[in-house]
């Protein structure tokens, strides 16, 4: 799977610079090597486990839960991410979810959790890639007008 492959690749020795939580969506952008620029948008779940346990999901944003002050998603993934390049990515063949493994044992998931919606879309230098109906494909077609998905 060609699409499957470049995505997974792209990311390889990448880094977050910035992650930012927007209406209805989060977006983490990526620095890769050569100074390639590439922006993760995430419209599904996220989590991020560190150190074998989990740390935070963007649906605990703002969220209490018996705590004086709100979960800020955004700052907790931030500080975690910002510092450290991605070792490995997957792209679940399957599923289409997507693990990001980062140095010191921290790894970003992207849940496809609908095949009705789009769950996370990588456009950037060098790589366009989507994930809707469950699947991920090239999201060139929607211009094209072809209407129907590339299977990675």
């Amino acid at each position: 799977m060609p699409l499957l492959d470049d995505v997974e690749r792209w990311f390889v020795d990448a880094r977050v610079e910035r992650v930012q939580r927007r209406e209805h969506s989060w977006t983490f952008a990526f620095l890769g090597g050569g100074s390639r620029r590439a922006n993760l948008d995430v419209e599904h779940a996220w989590r991020l486990i560190k150190d074998g346990g989990l740390v935070v999901t963007d649906r605990e944003d703002g969220a209490t839960a018996g705590r004086d002050v709100p979960i800020d998603a955004e700052a907790i993934a931030a500080s975690i991410l910002e510092v450290r390049r991605v070792v490995t990515a997957r792209v679940d063949s399957e599923t289409a979810d997507l693990s990001l493994s980062f140095e010191g044992g921290v790894r970003l998931e992207i849940l496809t959790i609908s095949t009705l919606y789009g769950s996370w879309q990588l456009i950037g230098d060098g790589i366009e890639a989507a994930v809707q109906e469950g699947r991920l494909f090239d999201p060139a077609w929607f211009i094209k007008g072809s209407g129907e998905a590339t299977d990675a």
